[in-house]
């Protein structure tokens, strides 16, 4: 069953490197979501740490160099193909690439239309806490 979850992808230059995605066992994401640390995981620690790096790191060292629609694109990429592309086929590996690409574009303009992470930190978990309570309801 594909279903957004945590699973060990398969990246070509990293090996059983644990990450969200597509094609996920279904056993073990219930296992996860129904623990209070898993769900503050997923729901607190992934979407904050992701936000840390991405917008916090990558994309303010190009906003300090005045590049930032470069660096907007180029973390959406970086976002998006660490989000997608351990798919098992070609086809998922572009539809959720190019899902996380626009997600991030969304919270690359979060943080500098407010100036802050918290914006993106918020909507990113906003956004992990929808996906875990339709997956515990259709799941």
């Amino acid at each position: 069953m594909s279903i957004v979850g945590i699973h060990n992808c398969r990246y070509p230059f990293a090996h059983q490197v644990p990450c969200v995605g597509i094609n996920a066992d279904v056993g073990g994401i219930r296992h996860l979501l129904n623990s209070g640390p898993g769900l503050a995981f997923v729901i607190l620690f992934a979407p904050l740490a992701e936000e840390l790096i991405f917008r916090g790191v990558l994309l303010n060292f190009f906003i300090e160099r005045n590049k930032a629609a470069i660096g907007t694109v180029l973390v959406s990429l970086l976002f998006s193909l660490l989000h997608g592309l351990h798919q098992e086929s070609l086809g998922w590996q572009l539809y959720t690439s190019s899902f996380y690409f626009i997600m991030s574009l969304v919270l690359c303009h979060l943080y500098i239309a407010r100036g802050s992470l918290w914006p993106p930190i918020v909507f990113h978990s906003a956004f992990n806490g929808t996906m875990a309570v339709l997956f515990r309801l259709l799941t």
